[in-house]
């Protein structure tokens, strides 16, 4: 793991830059999934090895200069819109599943790929602001995803509630009918 600095991360540094995008992708996505995992536990969520993969690559790709927090966002963002399309979102829903998604990755991992790896102590420092930070703002994403799969579980049962209180009137006044056309005896 400490190649990049001759297994010495305390004393050394990395001047060539050879080995420093692999640290700082290996942090990164390490920061990333423990992040999303406290999030989704936090909410009362799943975690899957899908969403522990989706995690790393997302960290893992913020390293990329300049632009990666916004691959990783997208990342993210999409993983998250999938994830309310198939419990039943809106497109509203799934909307603000992704750019709340997007933006909380954005924000939380971007430490990492913006400062370098140069010593040991920065990437540690990096990586525990965005243990704080990252586990906020994943928290809320994660909230706003779970609220999603609330409201869609509640729209299923009102329509199935609905369904079943439609067939009931259609089954009463269907009978009412039957009974309404049969002539009624006169007495003699």
């Amino acid at each position: 793991m400490f190649a990049y600095c001759g297994n010495n991360p305390i004393n050394k540094i990395d001047l060539t830059g050879e080995f420093g995008w692999l640290a700082a992708a290996l942090v990164s996505a390490t920061v990333n999934v423990v992040v999303t995992y406290v999030a989704a536990k936090v909410t009362g969520q799943d975690y899957t090895l899908k969403d522990a993969a989706v995690a790393a690559i997302s960290g893992a790709a913020n390293t990329i200069p300049v632009v990666g927090p916004y691959i990783a966002g997208a990342i993210s963002g999409t993983h998250a819109a999938i994830s309310a399309a198939k419990s039943g979102g809106t497109a509203g829903e799934v909307a603000l599943c992704f750019f709340a998604s997007s933006i909380a990755t954005t924000l939380s991992i971007g430490n990492l790929a913006q400062v370098g790896t140069k010593t040991l102590s920065t990437v540690v420092a990096n990586a525990s602001a965005d243990l704080v930070f990252g586990t906020g703002f994943n928290c809320l994403a994660s909230s706003a995803n779970k609220a999603v799969s609330i409201w869609s579980e509640a729209r299923k049962e009102r329509t199935q509630n609905t369904t079943v209180v439609e067939r009931n009137a259609r089954n009463y006044k269907s009978n009412r009918r039957n009974y309404v056309s049969v002539p009624l005896l006169e007495e003699s």
